[in-house]
């Protein structure tokens, strides 16, 4: 029998998911080990040539933050092939620490736990990390499926999702008929245009806002989609008509029983959103149109813009509910629509489980109980409930805003767990209480759901920067700049390493620098700057009104919360500056005349300016717009897109195997 080997930290799986932690852990000179089969996803998709896509997330949420350090300021999304060398570069640094072995079993005591690997070594580590990614078809799909084969064929895709929608992307311009079958799913621009500047996802969220102001952070995020999914689908019409959300009312995630359901959290954006993140055509031709379209395609930035796809026939959404699917009959139903579908190929979902040997709780003498992970039995992904000194990275998956921001924080949390005792006793404490209090946050139903894991990234971020003590607070503002930052700057995890004990030199020059790349987040100041005149000239109608105090004091309480404001100020993206001049004037003029007449003229004014601007195509709201597209230049251009792309694979065909 082979001797036991101690070590203080012991690290299960080498991607990139652990490299925070292993930077922390090498500066210290700590202890500890790595255990890795040295094969993963990544490396199956570059061996296959598979890595001809572009990120979901932006370069400010896929890169760590000791890594955006000297790049370019300017927020872009990354291509694979480049987010993989990355991963290759720091797989080289830190290949001196891994043990290539697999591991078959563990044993979990109270104070340590016994790792058995495939060779036949035992581990006995004083605290256990695993950072092992997840297990899912889809993956394997990505890997594996056939694209040319499926050319003009009819595809079946059970799964919403951005891989799904990346596989949809090489799909449709080789002809395939997509038949997408879902629950449902949220569309969101990976970019947009305000005030002459672009603005990625993932800078958009103003996640801090929320912490102060929950309830209109809910109406202002909604855009007003949330009240309009409860009204009568000619108010929708009328007001949002050439949108995606209002189009298609059955196959967007704000649906009606969703919404119930979200109402009931504390937390304005509750975990479990499924979103896609995606190119809007004609933000993609703006950017990639011309004699580098090709080129452009062969790097990997391919148009995938779903709700184009579904409006232009491309795609056809089924819900799940009534839709039944003959596998080896090769047919597709919907209840009560004739004989079936007939397809070709089926690309199934399944929900993404973490990819963990078999755990078994122990006491010494006593026959050990086998561990079934759950993400609401986990504190924050990290801690897991019943196990002891055993911790998870990268079981954490974002809705938006990138997944390297939730893992590096998981990782300067487990940094802490592994290396700070009195840390990690304080956080076991009462662990069931933590855990509970979280999930009553954040969780819009109680009962759990294959989606859990998916997490609100700049309120993970804030949360565990606030457990680390490493969160900017409020009355630490000294300055107007101090306080714009503080809450329009999105929750990226550099932003908590600006000082104390897990500072990254060069940080704060990095955020001066996307600070003045975006003239001060200037249209994200404007867009509130909208939503707050709105109230404020709305509260003095009221209460200037003929209405006895005893009504209209209520009344304009009361509006605040009103989600059709959202509705407004979504719809009048690109009109917000001069707007707000109006507003701002209409808001003097009803206080220094005293009357209702010139508040509620202006407040008219405002909305028929919005009203006449959307139809016009002054105005476009950030997400889920369908007028745009609809331009003939589009279909023409995408006829171009279809032909390059087909041109580009092609061409890579004919390239000798690397």
């Amino acid at each position: 029998m082979a001797p036991t080997i101690d070590i203080d930290t012991l690290i299960i799986g080498f991607g990139f998911s652990c490299i925070p932690l292993v930077r922390e852990l090498e500066n210290e000179a700590r202890d500890f080990k790595i255990i890795s089969s040295g094969t993963n996803h990544w490396n199956e998709l570059r061996k296959r040539d598979r890595l001809d896509f572009d990120l979901v997330s932006s370069k400010h949420s896929s890169y760590y933050s000791f890594e955006l350090v000297g790049l370019s300021t300017e927020d872009a999304y990354p291509t694979a092939r480049e987010f993989h060398d990355l991963h290759l570069k720091y797989l080289a640094r830190y290949q001196h620490r891994v043990i290539e072995d697999w591991v078959e079993h563990v044993e979990n005591y109270a104070d340590h736990s016994l790792v058995r690997t495939k060779r036949g070594d035992v581990y006995r580590a004083q605290k256990l990390v695993f950072a092992t990614a997840f297990k899912r078809k889809i993956t394997n799909a990505l890997i594996d499926f056939d694209y040319d084969a499926a050319t003009g064929k009819t595809v079946v895709v059970t799964s919403s999702g951005d891989s799904a929608n990346l596989m949809i992307s090489k799909l449709v311009p080789r002809g395939a008929k997509i038949i997408q079958v879902t629950n449902g799913f949220v569309a969101l621009d990976k970019y947009a245009a305000l005030n002459g500047k672009r603005y990625t996802l993932d800078q958009l969220e103003v996640h801090n806002f929320a912490y102060y102001w929950p309830r209109l952070y809910r109406s202002l995020g909604s855009m007003g989609i949330t009240v309009v999914s409860f009204l009568p689908e000619w108010v929708g019409r009328v007001f949002f008509s050439a949108n995606f959300f209002v189009r298609y009312p059955r196959f967007n995630a704000l649906r009606r029983p969703f919404l119930r359901q979200a109402f009931k959290a504390k937390s304005p954006v509750p975990n479990g959103w499924i979103a896609i993140k995606y190119w809007p055509i004609d933000t993609y031709k703006d950017l990639f149109d011309g004699e580098s379209l090709e080129a452009s395609i062969e790097a990997g930035y391919l148009l995938n813009d779903i709700a184009y796809f579904v409006d232009q026939g491309l795609v056809s959404l089924w819900p799940k509910s009534e839709t039944e699917i003959d596998a080896r009959a090769g047919l597709v139903r919907r209840d009560g629509q004739g004989e079936g579908v007939a397809f070709d190929f089926l690309i199934e979902g399944d929900r993404e489980v973490p990819n963990l040997p078999p755990i078994f709780r122990r006491a010494d003498g006593a026959d050990g109980v086998e561990y079934e992970y759950e993400h609401r039995n986990t504190f924050m992904g990290v801690m897991p409930a019943g196990l002891s000194n055993v911790f998870f990275i990268g079981f954490t998956r974002p809705t938006t805003g990138g997944l390297a921001n939730i893992i590096e924080m998981q990782g300067l949390f487990a940094h802490r767990l592994t290396t700070d005792d009195s840390f990690r006793a304080r956080m076991q404490s009462g662990l069931a209480e933590r855990i509970n209090a979280y999930n009553s946050h954040h969780y819009a139903s109680e009962t759990a759901s294959p989606q859990d894991h998916l997490v609100y990234a700049g309120f993970y971020t804030e949360a565990v920067a606030r457990l680390l003590e490493i969160a900017p607070r409020l009355r630490d503002c000294r300055s107007l700049r101090d306080l714009l930052e503080f809450f329009i700057f999105p929750n990226n995890a550099f932003k908590y390493r600006q000082d104390g004990a897990y500072r990254v030199d060069g940080i704060k020059a990095m955020i001066d620098g996307i600070w003045r790349d975006h003239d001060g987040f200037s249209a994200v100041i404007h867009y509130l700057a909208n939503f707050w005149l709105f109230q404020a000239l709305i509260g003095a109608t009221l209460l200037l009104s003929p209405l006895p105090l005893w009504v209209s004091l209520p009344l304009a309480i009361a509006q605040i919360y009103n989600p059709l404001n959202g509705l407004l100020i979504a719809n009048g993206t690109q009109l917000h500056i001069p707007m707000n001049y109006v507003l701002g004037a209409g808001l003097l003029a009803s206080l220094v005349t005293q009357s209702a007449l010139v508040g509620a003229a202006t407040l008219g004014l405002a909305a028929g300016w919005i009203f006449l601007g959307r139809k016009l195509g002054w105005s476009r709201p950030m997400f889920g717009d369908l007028r745009e597209k609809q331009k003939p230049k589009y279909k023409e251009f995408f006829k171009r897109y279809c032909a390059a792309f087909n041109r580009a694979v092609a061409a890579r065909a004919e390239k000798p195997a690397a």
